[in-house]
């Protein structure tokens, strides 16, 4: 699991996984493929349906990525990662391109409707 140092910005995911890699992620978020969201205390999951079904991990600490992984082939920061980093960033109006805009203050705002989205995915 790689270690990040920088706080997570739409233009740190593209550096992360590349153009190609970034856009498709963008593509997997719109579509809702990012499914079955969790926490435990600083690790964020999700099930990402691509071809298969990938397990994707962001562990989250003083706002910084500290580490990840997914299930899928690809090594390194993949479009699944990207998806799920932007569910995170996304929700709850967090569509901006503002780059001060980082994953804890994201994780902080989705966490209070967790249980009622994943009731829903239910």
């Amino acid at each position: 699991m790689p270690v990040l140092s920088n706080p997570l910005t739409r233009t740190t995911l593209e550096r992360l996984a590349g153009h190609s890699g970034y856009t498709k992620g963008v593509q997997y978020h719109k579509q809702g493929k990012v499914l079955k969201l969790s926490f435990d205390g600083t690790v964020v999951r999700a099930k990402i349906r691509g071809s298969e079904f990938y397990d994707a991990l962001l562990n989250v600490h003083n706002d910084q990525i500290t580490s990840y992984t997914c299930s899928c082939p690809v090594a390194g920061f993949c479009k699944h990662l990207v998806a799920l980093a932007l569910k995170l960033m996304d929700h709850k109006g967090l569509r901006s391109n503002d780059e001060s805009t980082t994953i804890q203050a994201s994780i902080n705002k989705f966490k209070p409707d967790l249980n009622t989205e994943m009731s829903m995915v239910l």
